[in-house]
């Protein structure tokens, strides 16, 4: 299946870290450190986390819990770390992964400016 940007960066932020949809789509969002560059809407996320599940790219971690509802923390299956890979290697530095990384920095660096 061909993949949008929507779950391009989901992959690349799982391979970072596991996180839950709602981390995600905070750093998707407008003040987020990958929405400064890549703004995508919160149901967005979790329709590209329903569909990398259902391709097995992805699966629950755990539950978390606290104030609020409970949070599914996800990670990548090695069929995702093996995507994610391939994808890389390919691209260089082009690869989503390092795009993300870098939207964090710049992100990082123009809030140390203001």
């Amino acid at each position: 299946m061909n993949w949008a940007l929507p779950e391009w960066t989901v992959l690349a932020l799982l391979r970072e870290q596991p996180r839950h949809g709602f981390a995600i789509a905070a750093s998707t969002a407008v003040d987020g450190p990958v929405g400064r560059v890549w703004q995508i809407a919160r149901p967005v996320i979790y329709r590209a986390l329903d569909r990398l599940e259902a391709a097995e790219l992805i699966r629950p971690l755990t539950v978390e819990s606290g104030p609020g509802p409970q949070r599914t923390i996800y990670e990548l299956t090695p069929r995702g770390r093996g995507r994610c890979g391939r994808v890389a290697h390919r691209a260089g530095p082009a690869c989503p992964r390092h795009a993300v990384a870098s939207a964090g920095q710049a992100g990082a660096a123009g809030s140390a400016r203001h």
